[in-house]
């Protein structure tokens, strides 16, 4: 009971007035879709593979930091934490925490990490892994955090049936203000420059500064949008909605059989999975046209674009699928039984997966060793 009121207590510091949320909407910079990376694809699969012990079973896929490092959820016998490892000397730093973190982890563009645990809490832990701030959450619904470029946090809080609440907070865990949302979210909110959009029953919501609501609609069975740059994607249902640069629905792909899952791409292009016999990666263009079809597995996480329009899938299943820009595949390697989503880019190429029980640093074989 104790605890109870005390997560009342903090939740009732959140600012409630309408125009609470003008300040922090309106003083960032304006965003820009961020140039595309260095990282590139290898012509074959990765030969140096390293694994780096950690201090439990993993519960996160891996996110990158600005410094080169890598952060992973981790579960051991004494609780719960984060570990954050450094690929030059595979030395993992552990951060402890007082639960479970089983959320996917956000990080801020100074290295700042937030993990939610199951409680469910916002964990800011600081680039050297001291924790700065605990801020309890009122619901564990879609408690995924986005980051804006000057580091405030939104999360999305089902508050009813009906509605809903956007949370922000600071890159120091202080409490920024709300917004309340009439509409179930069935996504984590998108950053668009100084609004956010969410994806809602039929559409998306766009939150403008000052306190506006701009309704784009879109089809009944749409969730989670993503975003690339100017591209947007969502699954929904048996299809693809192909989003304009501010949400707006510009074209739908029907695909014919189940979609659970949709990625955006540069260049306006989209990866969608359909399920079937067998399950299948769709490429797709701006168009909407098919540009390729590939067999997949059930399971499949963002994909990791390099330079030049090529791509590694990670599976679910323990597998990274390497495909060109036009969607032929250039490789396919086992890495696990199991591997936990999302997989990160390594600065300098390569990439860093979570399998259960250890962080897995894939990275080109030195020129000497290729075959």
């Amino acid at each position: 009971m104790k605890a109870l009121l005390t997560v009342l207590a903090l939740w009732a510091l959140w600012p409630r007035a309408a125009g609470d949320l003008a300040g922090p909407f309106a003083v960032a910079e304006p965003w820009r879709p961020a140039p595309r990376a260095s990282w590139t694809v290898p012509r074959r699969a990765y030969g140096d593979v390293r694994r780096v012990a950690l201090p439990g079973a993993t519960t996160t896929g891996v996110q990158a930091m600005p410094d080169g490092r890598v952060v992973v959820g981790v579960w051991a016998s004494g609780g719960g934490g984060l570990a954050l490892v450094d690929p030059a000397d595979l030395s993992a730093c552990e951060v402890r925490l007082p639960e479970r973190v089983s959320r996917p982890l956000a990080v801020g563009p100074d290295g700042t990490v937030y993990a939610i645990g199951d409680t469910p809490t916002l964990y800011v832990v600081a680039p050297d892994g001291t924790l700065r701030a605990s801020v309890p959450l009122p619901n564990a619904g879609l408690a995924v955090p986005a980051v804006r470029p000057d580091g405030t946090v939104a999360i999305a809080a089902q508050m009813t049936s009906t509605e809903s609440e956007i949370l922000l907070v600071g890159a120091r865990g202080e409490a920024l203000g709300h917004r309340r949302v009439p509409a179930t979210i069935l996504g984590p909110p998108v950053v668009l420059g100084e609004e956010l959009l969410v994806p809602i029953p039929g559409g998306t919501l766009r939150l403008l500064p000052g306190g506006g609501i701009a309704r784009n609609a879109g089809l009944p069975g749409a969730g989670a949008v993503t975003a690339s740059g100017d591209t947007l994607v969502a699954a929904a249902g048996n299809a693809v909605e192909l989003l304009g640069p501010t949400g707006g629905l510009r074209r739908v792909v029907e695909l014919g059989a189940p979609v659970p899952s949709a990625f955006a791409l540069s260049s306006g292009r989209a990866l969608a999975l359909r399920l079937g016999t067998p399950p299948e990666l769709f490429l797709l263009a701006p168009s909407g046209e098919v540009l390729a079809r590939v067999p997949a597995v059930v399971s499949a996480g963002r994909p990791l674009e390099g330079s030049d329009g090529a791509m590694v899938v990670p599976s679910g299943a323990g597998e990274l699928l390497a495909l060109e820009a036009d969607g032929r595949p250039r490789w396919i390697q086992r890495v696990g039984d199991s591997l936990r989503l999302p997989a990160a880019a390594l600065p300098g190429g390569g990439l860093a997966v979570a399998a259960p029980s250890a962080m897995v640093l894939l990275r080109e074989a030195p020129a000497s060793d290729a075959r």
